[in-house]
């Protein structure tokens, strides 16, 4: 990149300044993620869909434990990882990515959830 097309980090700022705006909490709801199979599922990746009447595409949505995770009763201490943010696909759907430990068959898998919706200000 030459010099001439460089942003000046001034313009830079100014433009990341007037970009920001307030972001208030639009929406609280608690959900849970559930697994009970009659099949053992193994360790991977996945997307879980909640319908969220309150989000709007372009909310900000962070992801909170709202309690431990159990598996058929007892507290899950390693395993899972959850993605802090989840994503606002579409009106009304959020989608949370989240990574579950090996649930044996016949086994339930609960994972209490609070996500907090933020919208930007206008």
């Amino acid at each position: 990149m030459s010099p001439a097309e460089q942003t000046d980090w001034r313009t830079a700022a100014e433009q990341a300044t007037a970009a920001m705006k307030a972001a208030s909490v639009a929406w609280v709801v608690d959900v849970d993620i559930v697994y009970s199979s009659v099949v053992a599922l193994s360790l991977a990746p996945r997307i879980k869909e909640f319908a969220i009447s309150a989000a709007k595409l372009g909310d900000r949505v962070y992801v909170h434990r709202r309690d431990r995770p159990t598996l058929t009763g007892v507290s899950v201490l390693s395993g899972i990882i959850l993605e802090a943010t989840g994503l606002v696909t579409e009106n009304g759907k959020v989608e949370i990515y989240h990574v579950i430990p090996g649930v044996g068959l016949g086994q339930t898998l609960t994972i209490p959830l609070r996500l907090i919706g933020n919208r930007p200000g206008t």
